[in-house]
Protein backbone atom coordinates (compact mmCIF):
# COMPACT_ATOMS: atom_id res chain seq x y z
CA UNK A 1 0.00 0.00 0.00
CA UNK A 2 1.27 3.31 -0.59
CA UNK A 3 1.98 5.76 1.57
CA UNK A 4 0.67 9.15 0.97
CA UNK A 5 3.29 12.04 1.12
CA UNK A 6 2.94 15.53 1.96
CA UNK A 7 5.52 17.71 -0.09
CA UNK A 8 5.38 21.31 0.55
CA UNK A 9 5.49 22.98 -1.75
CA UNK A 10 4.82 20.40 -4.39
CA UNK A 11 8.44 20.62 -5.91
CA UNK A 12 7.30 19.88 -9.51
CA UNK A 13 10.42 21.59 -10.35
CA UNK A 14 11.75 21.70 -13.66
CA UNK A 15 12.46 18.16 -15.28
CA UNK A 16 16.21 19.21 -16.75
CA UNK A 17 16.82 17.50 -19.63
CA UNK A 18 20.45 15.53 -20.67
CA UNK A 19 21.79 17.89 -22.48
CA UNK A 20 24.99 19.71 -23.69
CA UNK A 21 26.31 21.33 -20.76
CA UNK A 22 25.57 24.81 -22.91
CA UNK A 23 21.83 24.22 -22.85
CA UNK A 24 22.56 24.56 -18.90
CA UNK A 25 22.55 27.59 -16.80
CA UNK A 26 26.33 28.24 -15.58
CA UNK A 27 25.26 29.89 -12.05
CA UNK A 28 24.07 28.71 -8.76
CA UNK A 29 20.58 29.85 -8.34
CA UNK A 30 19.06 29.50 -11.32
CA UNK A 31 17.47 25.53 -12.51
CA UNK A 32 20.79 23.99 -12.76
CA UNK A 33 24.46 24.99 -13.25
CA UNK A 34 27.69 22.88 -14.15
CA UNK A 35 31.03 23.07 -12.36
CA UNK A 36 34.82 22.86 -13.09
CA UNK A 37 35.22 19.34 -13.66
CA UNK A 38 31.93 19.41 -15.88
CA UNK A 39 28.95 18.20 -13.58
CA UNK A 40 25.61 19.35 -14.22
CA UNK A 41 23.18 19.93 -10.81
CA UNK A 42 19.76 20.25 -10.71
CA UNK A 43 18.10 22.58 -7.49
CA UNK A 44 16.10 20.81 -5.47
CA UNK A 45 13.60 22.68 -3.50
CA UNK A 46 13.11 22.53 0.49
CA UNK A 47 9.55 20.50 1.11
CA UNK A 48 7.75 17.82 3.35
CA UNK A 49 7.66 14.11 2.97
CA UNK A 50 7.19 10.75 4.21
CA UNK A 51 10.70 8.99 4.42
CA UNK A 52 10.33 5.49 4.64
CA UNK A 53 8.03 2.16 3.98
CA UNK A 54 5.48 0.55 5.93
CA UNK A 55 5.78 -2.37 3.23
CA UNK A 56 8.14 -4.49 5.21
CA UNK A 57 7.38 -4.39 8.96
CA UNK A 58 10.08 -3.89 11.30
CA UNK A 59 12.67 -3.42 8.31
CA UNK A 60 15.00 -0.63 8.36
CA UNK A 61 12.94 1.02 6.39
CA UNK A 62 9.66 0.51 8.91
CA UNK A 63 8.44 2.91 10.23
CA UNK A 64 7.50 5.68 7.68
CA UNK A 65 7.61 8.91 9.63
CA UNK A 66 6.93 12.74 8.01
CA UNK A 67 10.30 14.78 7.34
CA UNK A 68 11.08 18.20 6.51
CA UNK A 69 14.08 19.26 4.42
CA UNK A 70 14.19 23.16 5.21
CA UNK A 71 16.88 24.06 2.82
CA UNK A 72 17.10 24.05 -0.91
CA UNK A 73 20.14 22.43 -2.18
CA UNK A 74 21.84 20.82 -5.53
CA UNK A 75 22.37 17.38 -6.49
CA UNK A 76 24.48 16.33 -9.57
CA UNK A 77 22.15 15.20 -11.98
CA UNK A 78 24.15 11.76 -12.13
CA UNK A 79 26.44 9.71 -10.54
CA UNK A 80 29.77 10.82 -10.29
CA UNK A 81 31.50 9.88 -13.51
CA UNK A 82 34.96 7.89 -13.74
CA UNK A 83 35.83 11.33 -16.33
CA UNK A 84 35.29 13.74 -13.49
CA UNK A 85 36.50 11.74 -10.78
CA UNK A 86 39.95 11.38 -12.64
CA UNK A 87 40.45 15.22 -12.90
CA UNK A 88 41.05 15.06 -9.30
CA UNK A 89 42.05 11.92 -8.31
CA UNK A 90 44.65 11.14 -11.29
CA UNK A 91 43.55 7.20 -10.75
CA UNK A 92 40.59 5.40 -11.51
CA UNK A 93 39.36 2.64 -9.10
CA UNK A 94 36.34 1.14 -11.51
CA UNK A 95 36.17 -2.04 -12.00
CA UNK A 96 34.60 -1.38 -15.69
CA UNK A 97 36.94 1.74 -17.23
CA UNK A 98 34.76 4.31 -19.10
CA UNK A 99 34.89 8.04 -19.21
CA UNK A 100 31.18 8.21 -19.27
CA UNK A 101 30.10 5.52 -16.76
CA UNK A 102 29.44 6.32 -12.83
CA UNK A 103 32.90 5.78 -10.68
CA UNK A 104 33.15 2.59 -8.96
CA UNK A 105 35.32 0.94 -6.19
CA UNK A 106 35.36 4.05 -4.53
CA UNK A 107 34.81 4.05 -0.37
CA UNK A 108 33.32 6.37 1.58
CA UNK A 109 36.71 7.81 2.63
CA UNK A 110 37.83 8.07 -0.52
CA UNK A 111 34.86 10.18 -1.87
CA UNK A 112 35.42 12.29 1.56
CA UNK A 113 39.21 13.01 -0.21
CA UNK A 114 37.30 13.49 -3.74
CA UNK A 115 35.00 16.40 -2.05
CA UNK A 116 37.73 18.23 -0.33
CA UNK A 117 39.91 18.18 -3.01
CA UNK A 118 36.90 19.88 -5.36
CA UNK A 119 36.08 22.45 -2.23
CA UNK A 120 39.80 23.16 -2.40
CA UNK A 121 39.96 23.92 -6.27
CA UNK A 122 36.54 25.72 -6.21
CA UNK A 123 37.37 27.80 -3.15
CA UNK A 124 35.03 27.39 -0.36
CA UNK A 125 33.28 24.32 1.86
CA UNK A 126 30.28 23.94 -0.99
CA UNK A 127 30.30 20.20 -1.67
CA UNK A 128 29.33 17.18 0.58
CA UNK A 129 27.65 13.67 0.33
CA UNK A 130 23.69 14.05 0.81
CA UNK A 131 22.20 13.45 3.88
CA UNK A 132 20.15 9.74 3.53
CA UNK A 133 17.12 12.30 4.18
CA UNK A 134 18.40 14.36 0.77
CA UNK A 135 19.04 11.50 -0.67
CA UNK A 136 15.36 10.28 -0.56
CA UNK A 137 13.46 13.27 -0.71
CA UNK A 138 15.06 13.93 -3.84
CA UNK A 139 14.86 10.07 -5.19
CA UNK A 140 11.51 10.28 -4.25
CA UNK A 141 10.41 13.59 -6.28
CA UNK A 142 6.88 14.33 -4.77
CA UNK A 143 5.62 10.75 -5.31
CA UNK A 144 4.24 8.82 -2.58
CA UNK A 145 5.13 5.01 -3.14
CA UNK A 146 8.71 2.64 -2.72
CA UNK A 147 8.87 4.30 -6.33
CA UNK A 148 8.41 7.22 -8.07
CA UNK A 149 6.54 5.29 -10.82
CA UNK A 150 3.45 3.10 -9.60
CA UNK A 151 3.74 0.38 -11.69
CA UNK A 152 6.99 -2.38 -11.10
CA UNK A 153 7.15 -3.22 -14.56
CA UNK A 154 9.05 0.11 -15.77
CA UNK A 155 11.93 -0.21 -13.79
CA UNK A 156 13.84 -1.07 -16.64
CA UNK A 157 12.97 2.37 -18.00
CA UNK A 158 14.57 3.88 -15.74
CA UNK A 159 17.85 1.35 -13.94
CA UNK A 160 20.51 -0.72 -14.99
CA UNK A 161 20.02 -3.92 -12.30
CA UNK A 162 20.28 -7.35 -11.83
CA UNK A 163 17.44 -8.43 -14.61
CA UNK A 164 18.98 -6.01 -17.65
CA UNK A 165 22.65 -4.57 -16.61
CA UNK A 166 25.13 -7.71 -18.25
CA UNK A 167 26.24 -7.31 -14.71
CA UNK A 168 27.91 -4.17 -15.41
CA UNK A 169 27.93 -0.24 -14.90
CA UNK A 170 26.88 1.53 -17.62
CA UNK A 171 27.37 5.19 -18.99
CA UNK A 172 24.88 7.55 -17.21
CA UNK A 173 21.32 9.23 -18.66
CA UNK A 174 20.99 6.27 -20.67
CA UNK A 175 17.88 5.39 -18.82
CA UNK A 176 14.70 7.82 -18.10
CA UNK A 177 15.04 10.30 -15.20
CA UNK A 178 13.35 10.60 -12.08
CA UNK A 179 10.62 13.79 -12.15
CA UNK A 180 13.25 15.99 -10.76
CA UNK A 181 15.63 15.25 -13.82
CA UNK A 182 17.80 13.18 -11.77
CA UNK A 183 19.21 9.77 -13.95
CA UNK A 184 20.12 6.41 -12.48
CA UNK A 185 18.58 6.88 -9.16
CA UNK A 186 18.00 3.19 -8.81
CA UNK A 187 20.71 0.98 -10.09
CA UNK A 188 23.92 1.41 -11.98
CA UNK A 189 25.55 1.96 -8.58
CA UNK A 190 25.08 2.54 -4.82
CA UNK A 191 25.47 5.51 -3.97
CA UNK A 192 27.03 6.77 -0.60
CA UNK A 193 25.12 8.85 1.76
CA UNK A 194 26.99 11.07 4.65
CA UNK A 195 25.19 9.13 6.98
CA UNK A 196 25.72 6.58 10.11
CA UNK A 197 23.69 3.42 9.64
CA UNK A 198 21.71 2.36 12.66
CA UNK A 199 18.97 -0.28 11.84
CA UNK A 200 16.45 1.75 14.56
CA UNK A 201 17.58 5.04 13.81
CA UNK A 202 13.70 5.51 12.44
CA UNK A 203 12.32 4.87 15.44
CA UNK A 204 13.61 8.50 16.88
CA UNK A 205 14.87 10.36 14.33
CA UNK A 206 14.43 14.29 14.02
CA UNK A 207 11.73 15.95 12.53
CA UNK A 208 13.40 18.53 10.36
CA UNK A 209 16.76 17.65 8.45
CA UNK A 210 17.82 14.39 10.22
CA UNK A 211 21.30 13.71 9.45
CA UNK A 212 21.56 9.89 11.15
CA UNK A 213 23.80 8.85 14.07
CA UNK A 214 26.11 10.70 15.98
CA UNK A 215 28.16 7.53 15.59
CA UNK A 216 28.58 3.84 14.71
CA UNK A 217 31.27 1.46 16.26
CA UNK A 218 31.51 -0.36 13.03
CA UNK A 219 31.93 2.27 11.30
CA UNK A 220 28.94 1.61 8.34
CA UNK A 221 27.05 4.45 6.26
CA UNK A 222 24.32 4.38 4.45
CA UNK A 223 23.98 3.62 0.92
CA UNK A 224 21.20 4.08 -1.35
CA UNK A 225 18.99 3.54 -4.61
CA UNK A 226 20.45 -0.70 -5.10
CA UNK A 227 23.34 -1.25 -8.21
CA UNK A 228 23.68 -3.03 -11.21
CA UNK A 229 23.98 -6.48 -9.76
CA UNK A 230 20.80 -6.09 -6.98
CA UNK A 231 17.27 -7.59 -7.51
CA UNK A 232 14.72 -5.75 -8.38
CA UNK A 233 14.10 -5.13 -4.96
CA UNK A 234 16.78 -3.60 -3.86
CA UNK A 235 16.22 -0.36 -6.68
CA UNK A 236 13.77 1.57 -5.03
CA UNK A 237 13.55 5.31 -3.07
CA UNK A 238 13.01 3.75 0.19
CA UNK A 239 15.43 0.26 0.68
CA UNK A 240 18.48 1.22 2.92
CA UNK A 241 21.87 -0.50 2.94
CA UNK A 242 24.83 0.12 4.01
CA UNK A 243 29.14 -0.64 3.82
CA UNK A 244 31.98 -0.25 5.85
CA UNK A 245 33.19 3.56 5.36
CA UNK A 246 36.47 2.32 3.71
CA UNK A 247 34.97 -0.50 1.77
CA UNK A 248 35.54 -0.34 -1.79
CA UNK A 249 32.96 -2.09 -3.83
CA UNK A 250 32.94 -2.18 -7.76
CA UNK A 251 28.99 -1.92 -6.74
CA UNK A 252 29.78 1.55 -4.91
CA UNK A 253 29.75 4.93 -6.19
CA UNK A 254 28.01 8.56 -5.03
CA UNK A 255 26.30 11.53 -5.92
CA UNK A 256 28.02 14.79 -4.96
CA UNK A 257 25.24 17.94 -3.02
CA UNK A 258 26.43 21.24 -3.34
CA UNK A 259 25.12 24.12 -0.90
CA UNK A 260 22.29 26.27 -2.51
CA UNK A 261 24.03 29.56 -0.99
Amino acid sequence: MNLQSFLVPAAALLTLAFSPAGAWAQTPGDAGFVNSLGTRFAYIEPGIFTMGSAEHPGSPEDPPHVVAVTHGFYLSVLEITQNEWSQLMEDNPSAFPDPARPVDGVSWERALDFIGRLNAKEGGDLYRLPTEAEWEYAARAASSGDRFFDDPALLGDYAWFQDNSGMTTHPGGLKKPNPFGLYDVYGNVFEWTRDFFARDYYQGSPKSDPTGPESQADGFRVVRGGCYKCAALLNSSVTRSFYAQDGAQDTLGFRLLREAR
